[in-house]
């Protein structure tokens, strides 16, 4: 998910403006049904995945909290303030796509911390004796 928010935020959200107003709708509807389906397969990976590092018994405690907090924000993040941002570019506002913009920024951090913390917990486990 990190790779995918950062292409989004950097790439993806600013060809928005490039859209012509009369192709916007159909452009819109395309995109929020394909993009639906090919994020959501990696976000529930990145849900599930963050659980099951989560049940080491090796990791400390904080660790554990520290990486399902990060899950919880990039996702919730997504549903609370993406997903709703999208609804609001049906009619091409240019508002709302700098908004949407702006607030991917704090989801791929999330995404990107949660990443390499979850890889640096993957590692300690498979170096930890026993």
């Amino acid at each position: 998910m990190a790779a995918i928010g950062w292409y989004v935020g950097l790439v993806h959200y600013p060809a928005f403006r490039l859209i012509s107003r009369e192709h916007w709708r159909t452009f819109h509807s395309m995109h929020s049904t394909f993009t639906g389906v090919l994020v959501l397969i990696p976000m529930l990976a990145q849900v599930a995945l963050t659980f099951l590092v989560a049940q080491q018994t090796s990791l400390p405690f904080p660790a554990k909290a520290v990486l399902v907090v990060l899950m919880i924000f990039s996702v919730g993040w997504t549903f609370l303030i993406s997903g709703p941002l999208h609804q609001k570019m049906a009619d091409q506002d240019e508002k709302a796509i700098n908004l949407l913009i702006w607030t991917n920024t704090p989801r791929a951090v999330a995404w990107t911390l949660q990443a390499l913390f979850c890889g640096i917990l993957l590692n300690a486990v498979q170096t930890l004796p026993g």
